[in-house]
């Protein structure tokens, strides 16, 4: 790092930290650098299955989607990303033949073998980090193939999937390799990283920063790793992050890093994963392939009924759902309304694409129960879902003109009693909402502890919103009035007693410690 100016330092530690703003492309600079890829391409493609590809589909190779997704994995480096395109043609036709060159490769293009190294779960897509990015979670301890071939596919298909996404195409992705304890070391003593490297270098991801988490009691790996390290070039070496000792110390260390912890599969006390999560998402592109025609009933029972993951979006009739998929989800659409909003009609659908694409990423399905007499949890369709999320953006639009409006009548009287999920102010006063205000403050204290005073804002107006998609308020009641009136405090107000609620729970915290 030190041979790096401070701009580039600054930068770079904004990048291995999760806090880095989301990249701005300009219509000139796209342009500019497709006519340079063509022209790198013209000079570079004479005798390649680049070519070939090219005499075989010029759409398909030619499609500007395809290409600025290379663009963007090489940052618009014209020259790298020409020697990648042609790289990634000999690859594709090297794993699965000449026929599939110019044909998107989809889960029944994978064999048995393919999908037993799949199911290992040596690689996982383990979620988003805090500022977006895919994380890609490998466990060398965990590899298993009858011949690489096997791992190389089975990669090519996640890796390709995951950059169906264009905020992953922009923000790059993040790689955990896992080492620590006996159980997470390479027992094939790095049989086929040469391979598995050629294939990471064919695939247009940006990396965006690489952690390795090595056992305390192994010194030679961590040397090892180490002296690695040092014969990258400095600007990738930047990227690179040892982490050294126990598991507690390895995850607490990756948490500092942006990356949660909680969404990874570890099971806490064991050297154990849980692969219930990464087999749902391989489940969920078994039936998605079924379903797009060509099934191969050999990978997958259509009759298998479908089990809820926390990963789900559950569209549930009459109440609101607080499964973590549908959190998530009205966190996205909360995030993106203001770009939904400002979009013309066609970039709009866009933008509900962009989410669908994410959520199925991340092990998502969009689930919704028949109306039988034994009813049951079916997908619905992408349009269905894209029906969805419309309506989510029109009730996010909905619900913020009535905040607005809430916030400029605050401090008048209510009617009726409090709701279930209304937060009292005041020393001695109880509600619903004020236990659902702890169990959030419990859940995201860890969160708001670490960060620093500016930023512990976006915590507080997080758990601020959570309350109100729950239909709730902050009351208080007038010291003046004898009746014990309510009345709803501002927003300003309801973000003070928040802040006051995480104070409050460090200092027991404190008490607990210090006992």
């Amino acid at each position: 790092m030190n041979a790096l100016t401070f701009e580039q330092r600054q930068a770079q530690q904004e990048v291995l930290h999760g806090v880095e703003k989301r990249i701005k492309e300009e219509s000139t600079i796209i342009e500019k650098a497709l006519v340079g890829l063509d022209e790198n391409l013209s000079r570079m493609k004479n005798g390649t299955v680049y070519e070939t590809a090219e005499t075989m589909s010029f759409d398909y190779v030619h499609a500007r989607a395809f290409r600025i997704m290379f663009l963007r994995g090489n940052r618009y480096d014209q020259k790298a990303t020409a020697d990648q395109m042609i790289r990634f043609f000999e690859v594709k036709q090297e794993l699965f033949g000449k026929d599939k060159l110019v044909k998107d490769i989809t889960i029944d293009d994978l064999d048995e073998d393919d999908l037993a190294c799949m199911r290992t779960g040596s690689v996982q897509v383990a979620g988003k980090d805090r500022s977006n990015r895919t994380v890609v979670l490998t466990f060398p301890g965990l590899r298993a193939h009858k011949i690489i071939q096997n791992q190389m596919r089975s990669n090519y298909y996640m890796f390709m999937n995951v950059l169906q996404s264009e905020e992953t195409q922009l923000r790059g992705y993040v790689t955990v390799a896992y080492s620590v304890g006996s159980a997470f070391r390479d027992k094939l003593a790095g049989e086929g990283y040469p391979d598995l490297a050629r294939l990471v270098l064919a695939v247009p991801f940006h990396m965006a920063s690489y952690h390795v988490c090595v056992s305390g009691t192994d010194l030679g790996e961590y040397v090892l790793y180490s002296v690695l390290i040092k014969a990258i070039n400095i600007s990738t070496r930047a990227r690179f992050q040892v982490h050294f000792g126990t598991d507690l110390e390895c995850q607490y260390s990756l948490s500092t890093f942006g990356i949660p912890t909680d969404r990874l599969p570890f099971v806490p006390g064991t050297e154990q994963v849980s692969l219930q999560r990464h087999l749902d998402w391989m489940q969920s592109h078994i039936r998605r392939g079924d379903k797009q025609g060509g099934g191969n009933s050999s990978l997958t029972n259509r009759s298998t009924l479908i089990e809820p993951t926390d990963d789900d979006f559950l569209c549930v009739s009459g109440k609101q759902c607080h499964n973590g998929g549908n959190n998530r989800l009205r966190q996205k659409v909360r995030e993106m309304t203001d770009l939904y909003t400002s979009a013309m009609s066609a970039e709009r659908r866009s933008v509900v694409d962009t989410i669908i694409s994410e959520v199925r990423q991340s092990g998502g399905r969009f689930l919704k129960r028949t109306k039988q007499v034994e009813p049951i949890w079916i997908e619905l369709t992408t349009e269905e879902a894209r029906s969805k999320i419309y309506q989510m953006f029109r009730n996010n639009k909905r619900l913020r003109g009535a905040s607005s409006r809430q916030q400029v009548s605050a401090g008048t009287p209510i009617s009726g009693d409090p709701l279930p999920h209304d937060v009292l102010l005041g020393k001695f006063e109880r509600n619903g909402g004020n236990v659902l205000l702890l169990n959030l403050v419990k859940d995201r204290f860890e969160e708001y502890d670490r960060l620093d005073r500016g930023m512990k804002a976006a915590v507080v107006n997080d758990v601020l919103q959570a309350i109100k998609d729950a239909d709730g308020r902050f009351l208080q009641s007038s010291p003046n009035d004898n009746n014990r009136e309510l009345y709803e405090v501002s927003n300003e107000k309801a973000r003070e007693a928040i802040s006051k609620c995480f104070r409050n729970y460090r200092r027991r915290m404190l008490q607990k410690v210090s006992l």
